[in-house]
């Protein structure tokens, strides 16, 4: 690696992980952010590439503000698409093998995959939702109409 891929590696990463401590401040500190390693975290990556459904991976840690952010947006995701999209969010402090494995460069990284396990596309940093659900829509990958989130 060329010391000018290092200088512009760690100021990408200082850019997100400065704009994740805005955004984490924005929406309302660290306790409202769940963390990757409670239950919700939606199934494991193994189970959820046996099942012929699109995925949603979200690799991150916890020790990340934008990865904790991210968090909200997944269980949106979670809730409107329960039947038609798997949604993993990856601890790579505790799943480190994983991000050599998918090539994981920077977090928070979100790869998205076809009901065949194709990988499809890949967003660095935070997104919203409704920008995943338009990313997936972009890659011809039609996850259905919203569930009903009435409460």
């Amino acid at each position: 690696m060329t010391i000018r891929t290092r200088v512009l590696t760690l100021g990408l990463a200082a850019v997100l992980i400065g704009g994740g401590m805005l955004l984490n401040r924005w929406l309302g500190g660290d306790a409202a952010a769940p963390s990757l390693t409670q239950e919700h975290a939606g199934p494991t990556l193994a189970a959820a590439l046996a099942q012929p459904r699109p995925t949603l991976m979200e690799f991150g840690m916890d020790s990340c503000a934008s990865c904790r952010a991210m968090q909200h947006q997944l269980e949106r995701l979670r809730k409107t698409h329960p039947e038609t999209l798997q949604v993993v969010s990856i601890n790579l402090m505790e799943q480190r093998d994983l991000a050599e494995q998918w090539r994981i460069r920077a977090m928070p990284t979100q790869i998205l995959l076809d009901a065949d396990g194709s990988e499809v596309d890949r967003h660095l940093g935070f997104i919203s939702a409704d920008a995943l659900l338009g990313r997936f829509a972009d890659a011809g990958v039609d996850l259905g109409e919203p569930a009903n989130t009435a409460r």
